[in-house]
């Protein structure tokens, strides 16, 4: 560490730090020694390696220790650096701190970031959670105590809402709606039409089916309640007044009509016919009660004069169990309830239906007449089949409508046998022994064929005997015994007369007696002859 130069007395220490071998011969030979680690060279010599670097043995420089790491001055490797403790609002990381993303935090030194509180925002880099705050809403949601939340249906917010606002009036909207403009009118049920106040319910004689924007009118003579859903709910809205509420015609007696009017009026006839209601029982299907009545109260005061014609009107009414005969009248018969049948010792007689069959009603076109009147003429040959229910039907399209009935009674045409004479007195040998019957059918005098009229003997037990047909003279329908007559003609003789299905016999019986003639006799004649005044006396005595 020392030098000399020739003739030197001393020698010479090297200056500062420096080194030299032993034997130096100048100042040049002086030389730094290699700076120990943590240590560079530099001119002067070994100089500390300073803050962030760091140095080996013999190094002539530092080394900058990696990106964002630091190190004490004087280190002497690169295991020296490290990471410092990374400031608040960043996180350390295998590179290094790292600033915290959008809605984070971070404190001093931290190895990782805090999110802020549910709802709430904050900018990168935030340092402590005071740095997070509620964002304001977006349109469709509303502030809430943790944060945005969203509108429910049927509401809507738009930015920086607190609250959401309910749509007006029945409009609707779906969840999260931002604005006015999202609500709307849901379409309206069936039954109801949109306007511009929302749904409103159809009128009276109007429909709409779902969605619509008006309802549609019912049609002429039709109605339908208020808020109909369907066209199905217009009927036809037509009021029924019969001329005659109930119809006594006869047989083959012209001028029988059934009519009802029809309110409003102008429906065309073609729409119009009128039917006989099917009898909706077989021939047998009436049960008879003897000693009975129904129990249950009358169908109101609806009493008839004969039995085909309460039957008809009891099968016609809904509420009709069957018929009582009244005990203070033959000619009183009640529709009842019923259907019970309870004993009576008031001699009633009761009819309850039994069984029922399946015939269609008969329906014919109805004539519209010049006083508004629809009607069904049934004809000059009208019969008692043609006595029932008679209902007028209205038909427009699928749409039908049914009057209340009316009772047609048609009664059998009277067949009127008269006898010419009540008592006969046939005289043995002596023709022109004869009996004689008139028979008017309705109004007919002498309208059958002969052989439509019988001439029969009336036995003891009242029923017809031996029969022969008449002869038709003059509308005389007779039965001549002939020249030879014999007391086999006595005895009680009555008329019958077949009409179609009908067979009638006489209430007149004819008393038919034999003369037997005697050779002997007395005889007195007296003649009395107008136009000559004269008189001569016969008297004649058959002697037996």
């Amino acid at each position: 560490n020392t030098y000399s130069e020739d003739d030197a007395d001393t020698c010479t220490s090297c200056s500062g730090e420096r080194i030299s071998p032993a034997g130096s011969g100048s100042d040049d030979d002086c030389y730094y020694a290699p700076c120990s680690a943590g240590d560079y060279m530099t001119e002067a010599g070994c100089e500390e390696c300073g803050s962030n670097s760091y140095s080996e043995d013999g190094a002539i420089g530092c080394e900058s220790c990696p990106y964002d790491m630091v190190s004490p001055a004087g280190s002497v490797n690169a295991d020296d650096c490290y990471y410092a403790p990374c400031p608040a609002g960043e996180y350390m990381t295998d590179a290094g701190c790292d600033a915290c993303g959008e809605n984070l935090y971070s404190a001093e030194g931290a190895s990782s970031c805090t999110d802020c509180p549910t709802g709430k925002v904050s900018p990168s880099g935030s340092s402590s959670e005071d740095q997070c705050y509620y964002a304001a809403c977006s349109a469709g949601d509303f502030m809430t105590e943790n944060g945005c939340e969203e509108c429910g249906e049927n509401t809507y917010s738009e930015d920086d809402a607190d609250t959401c606002t309910s749509c007006s009036g029945e409009r609707i909207s779906p969840a999260g709606s931002g604005s006015d403009d999202d609500c709307y009118y849901a379409p309206c049920s069936a039954g109801d039409y949109m306007t511009e106040a929302g749904c409103e319910e159809c009128e009276a004689n109007t429909y709409s089916e779902d969605g619509a924007d008006s309802c549609t009118e019912c049609g002429d003579y039709m109605a339908s309640p208020a808020g109909s859903s369907d066209s199905d709910s217009c009927q036809l809205d037509l009021t029924f007044t019969p001329v005659v509420p109930e119809l006594d015609c006869t047989e083959n007696v012209a001028g029988c009509y059934v009519k009802w009017t029809i309110a409003p009026s102008g429906i065309n006839a073609k729409y119009v016919k009128i039917c006989l209601l099917a009898d909706d029982t077989e021939s047998d299907s009436w049960c008879e009660y003897e000693d009975s009545y129904l129990g249950g109260y009358s169908s109101g005061t609806y009493n008839y004069d004969n039995l085909a014609s309460a039957q008809a009107a009891c099968l016609g009414r809904d509420d009709c169990g069957g018929i009582t005969q009244e005990p203070y009248s033959d000619d009183q018969y009640t529709l009842r309830v019923g259907p019970d049948v309870v004993a009576s010792p008031s001699e009633e007689t009761s009819w309850i239906i039994c069984e029922t069959g399946d015939e269609e009603d008969t329906c014919i076109a109805a004539v519209l007449n010049s006083d508004d009147e629809y009607s069904l003429n049934l004809g000059d040959d009208v019969e008692p089949e043609d006595s029932g229910l008679y209902v007028i039907v209205v038909t427009k399209g699928d749409k039908t409508a049914t009057s209340d009935s009316v009772v047609v009674d048609v009664a059998e045409e009277t067949i009127t046998i008269t006898a010419v004479d009540t008592e006969i007195y046939c005289k043995e040998t002596i023709g022109d022994c004869s009996i004689g019957f008139t028979v008017v059918v309705g109004t007919t005098d002498g309208g059958l064929p002969a052989s439509s009229v019988e001439i029969c003997t009336l036995e003891e037990n009242g029923e017809t005997g031996e029969c022969s047909t008449s002869v038709k003279e003059d509308n005389v329908y007779t039965l001549v015994f002939g020249d030879d007559v014999t007391d086999d003609v006595t005895g009680d003789y009555v008329a019958v007369v077949t009409v179609g299905d009908r067979e009638e016999t006489s209430t007149d019986e004819v008393d038919v007696s034999f003369l037997t003639k005697q050779e002997d006799c007395v005889c007195t004649t007296t003649w009395i002859d107008d136009r000559a005044a004269a008189v001569e006396e016969v008297a004649l005595v058959f002697l037996e």
